[in-house]
């Protein structure tokens, strides 16, 4: 059990960190037979670059990327600091985080295909396009996201029959000391079934 929890801790921490390492992941590139090249990342982006003296990225671009920073930065600084002080909604936390991590990327991804396509557009090339490698990290997210769901579901099945087993022990035993109670006219018959009602209710 504890070992399942830690590892869906771990993946939680990774999908925050691969948020980080996303805006590495170039939004576009375009490169010659000559050798010539030119790439634009997310990091970039937030540092004001721009393509030529024509073009200008998007504020939106820069704010996003901004914003996925923050996130994936402050995610990795709250979860690491609940886990230490063994913060009782862990769980609910880390799910939350996994799927903001999803839509982030996701996001970044389709902005990266944006940005080709109007690049390519602007410059006219019909048989040397600009590309973008955005898909990269979503499909590193997606697969981190469906191993950290399926350790989460099955960790999950096998903690709530352990939560019941337990509840029904324990009226299992106060049935047992209130049985013990009539035998001994310590209670009557009646306090007796109003309280073996309670239980099994």
């Amino acid at each position: 059990m504890a070992k399942k929890r830690i590892a869906t801790l771990l993946i939680a921490l990774a999908t925050a960190i691969l948020v980080v390492l996303a805006l590495c992941f170039n939004m576009f590139e375009y490169r010659k037979d000559s050798g010539y090249s030119l790439k634009l990342n997310g990091f970039e982006i937030m540092n004001g670059w721009k393509l030529d003296e024509r073009i200008y990225c998007s504020e939106w671009l820069r704010i996003f990327n901004i914003l996925m920073l923050l996130v994936g930065v402050g995610e990795i600084a709250v979860v690491g600091y609940l886990t230490y002080n063994k913060h009782e909604k862990l769980q609910y936390l880390l799910t939350t985080c996994v799927i903001i991590n999803v839509i982030l990327v996701t996001v970044y991804m389709i902005n990266g295909f944006i940005l080709s396509r109007e690049i390519t557009d602007y410059y006219g090339y019909s048989d040397r396009e600009f590309t973008t490698k955005t898909y990269w990290p979503f499909l590193l997210m997606v697969a981190e996201a469906i191993v950290y769901f399926a350790i989460e579901k099955n960790t999950k099945e096998t903690f709530e029959p352990t939560v019941i087993c337990l509840k029904e022990a324990e009226i299992v035993e106060l049935l047992l000391k209130y049985k013990s109670l009539l035998d001994q006219d310590g209670i009557t018959q009646e306090e007796y079934d109003k309280k073996k009602t309670e239980l099994l209710n």
